[in-house]
């Protein structure tokens, strides 16, 4: 697809989306956001599952973010991702299962659209609560199972949904990686949560604009519009698209 024919696209979901369901933005803008609330001087920060970049290269702001923090490290498991990373110099390639870092380590620790793969949610979680300090934090961004394109990828083989991603993102099949959405629903997440020593500080189920829709769902855009449209009211939410979810480590040990 010519970058021309991408952009006609776009414009055209937008035109669309505002005169069904306006004002909602990605879920990176809004996981970006959280993650600036909680970055500061005194930050010491893992980024897990760094890929090539904190946020996707449009969101700004990422270079001025990395700069703030006393330490910011990144790890991945693909060390092809990480040779081309813009903005962590302190890079590792690993898994969340076995984390190479010292109990304490961090203070808060950062995952965009990486739970969906742990296939051990409890055993990475543990390892996150053994290098963070008391009362560090988790912040993760990832889908919801239970929104129907989700849970209709879930059931669709890795081969097709490759092609699918390729076609509605324009992300290479090399940076699709296997998904097990193990801790992908609300109640997955609390069990977790629990079971790896951390409560619940923050648990948003938010919507996200997303124009790769338009190449996803063809004439049926507008259903699904007026569908995440209705997804508004509190008492569905739990079918919205994506979580942003903040964990926290207890202060001490009980």
């Amino acid at each position: 697809m010519t970058e021309a024919l991408r952009a006609r696209l776009e414009q055209l979901y937008w035109d669309i989306e505002s005169r069904i369901d306006p004002g909602v933005v990605s879920s990176q803008n809004t996981y970006a956001d959280t993650i600036q609330m909680y970055v500061g001087p005194h930050s010491r920060w893992l980024d897990l599952g760094c890929g090539r970049s904190i946020f996707p290269d449009w969101i700004e702001g990422q270079q001025e973010l990395a700069t703030r923090p006393e330490l910011i490290a990144g790890i991945d498991y693909s060390w092809s991702s990480l040779r081309q990373h813009n903005s962590i110099r302190k890079l590792a390639c690993g898994d969340t299962a076995h984390l190479p870092f010292r109990a304490g380590a961090f203070n808060l620790i950062t995952a965009n659209m990486v739970f969906e793969h742990l296939a051990d949610p409890a055993q990475s979680l543990r390892e996150m609560n053994r290098i963070l300090e008391p009362g560090g934090l988790v912040i993760f961004h990832t889908p919801n199972l239970w929104h129907f394109p989700i849970l209709a990828a879930s059931l669709i083989p890795d081969a097709i949904k490759r092609k699918l991603v390729l076609l509605s993102e324009g992300r290479a099949e090399s940076d699709i990686f296997p998904t097990h959405y193990r801790i992908n629903t609300r109640r997955d997440i609390e069990r977790f949560a629990a079971a790896g020593g951390f409560h619940i500080k923050r648990l948003d189920r938010v919507s996200t604009s997303s124009t790769g829709d338009l190449l996803l769902y063809g004439p049926f855009l507008v259903f699904a519009l007026l569908w995440r449209r209705l997804l508004r009211r509190e008492s569905l939410q739990d079918l919205r698209s994506n979580f942003i979810v903040i964990l926290q480590k207890a202060q001490q040990a009980v």
